[in-house]
């Protein structure tokens, strides 16, 4: 076993603490790290589109030393309920419900933005596809067909593989994904995703290297809507 592999195992065997929270009709659910140090401010783990909250399981151990750590899965996804309708609002909403105290703006003070392709202003946002359900034999057909969207210069594979374990459910007529294909019938729809307000809070950005989603016009987005922008973090090789 090589260093990688063994650090990715000893993250991995760091049991989280399972939990949902309903919001607005719908369980969410959270994988906590260091929930009862209450001395220590909290951190909120957001997921990409799709994803779910499995994707932080070798990262958030790190960082559970010195905050509260919570990861959790959007509506609609990984193992959350699902909904008739979404909206980045209603997303918005799913998280502020994990915050430690109340919901309000005042009780966040930092925001980490992690290449994330943020539609520039007035400009056509990307359309997701609304494909129906798909169904596969068997647990191995459905992790043979599990990709990373971009799938990235050269992904880790076992963090790949570990990912794509927990990104499948089995139904009556075989396995699928965990995701609602259907997401994106109302998430096209909505208004907010090109409407962002100001944010008034320090923000940082980490972008990878070799990104196809944070491209420049994406990053000039961020750079107008924020007041206190700290200089993009690029993680090489990524």
């Amino acid at each position: 076993m090589n260093a990688l592999d063994d650090w990715l195992e000893r993250q991995w065997a760091v049991t989280p603490e399972a939990f949902s929270v309903m919001v607005e009709g719908a369980a969410i659910a959270c994988r906590g790290w260091n929930l009862g140090a209450v001395d220590l401010p909290g951190i909120v783990l957001v997921h990409g589109f799709r994803a779910h909250a499995h994707w932080w399981d070798h990262i958030a151990p790190s960082l559970a030393g010195r905050f509260r750590v919570v990861a959790l899965s959007l509506s609609g996804m990984g193992d959350s309920a699902r909904r008739e309708h979404y909206s980045s609002g209603q997303f918005g909403r799913e998280i502020t419900a994990l915050l430690a105290a109340s919901a309000q703006a005042g009780d966040i003070s930092r925001l980490i933005v992690i290449d994330c392709g943020l539609a520039p202003e007035n400009g056509p946002a990307h359309e997701m596809d609304t494909n129906p359900q798909r169904m596969y034999p068997s647990r191995d057909a459905a992790l043979g067909r599990f990709r990373l969207l971009p799938e990235g210069p050269s992904p880790v594979p076992k963090v790949r593989d570990y990912i794509a374990h927990h990104s499948i459910r089995e139904e009556s007529d075989g396995w699928t994904w965990k995701f609602d294909p259907q997401q994106g019938r109302s998430l096209n729809e909505d208004a907010q995703r090109v409407n962002l307000p100001p944010v008034h809070i320090p923000v940082d950005v980490i972008l990878g290297e070799q990104t196809s989603i944070m491209m420049p016009p994406n990053l000039a987005e961020l750079v107008r809507i924020t007041t206190d922008l700290g200089p993009p973090v690029v993680n090489p090789a990524s």
